[in-house]
């Protein structure tokens, strides 16, 4: 488990090594829920947590980061290449023309 925080964009980082909740009590999604609301008690209550995972959490998971107002992110594509719940929904939605769709 890793914790950073950038002070030049207010987040708080932690990284989670599994989507697993209990990892044996080491390192599992629950710790690092925990880990990070704990390390945001001694921080400015405008900070953004956000929660590094090394794959897409399912639908649960992500009601659980919503519920706790965690970002979570992983990598796409490549390992230095990360996105989120709202990139993915910006992807999947349609594309909106205010004057109507262009003739091809």
């Amino acid at each position: 488990m890793v914790e950073l925080f950038d002070a030049t964009t207010s987040q708080l980082v932690v990284t989670c090594a599994t989507l697993q909740r209990d990892n044996g009590g080491v390192g599992g999604v629950w710790y690092a829920v925990g880990t990070l609301a704990d390390l945001a008690r001694f921080l400015p209550p405008h900070v953004r947590s956000v929660l590094v995972l090394p794959a897409e959490p399912d639908n649960d998971l992500g009601g659980l980061f919503a519920l706790r107002s965690i970002t979570p992110v992983w990598p796409v594509d490549d390992p230095i290449t990360f996105t989120n719940p709202q990139q993915q929904a910006r992807i999947n939605e349609p594309l909106f023309y205010p004057n109507g769709e262009p003739s091809l």
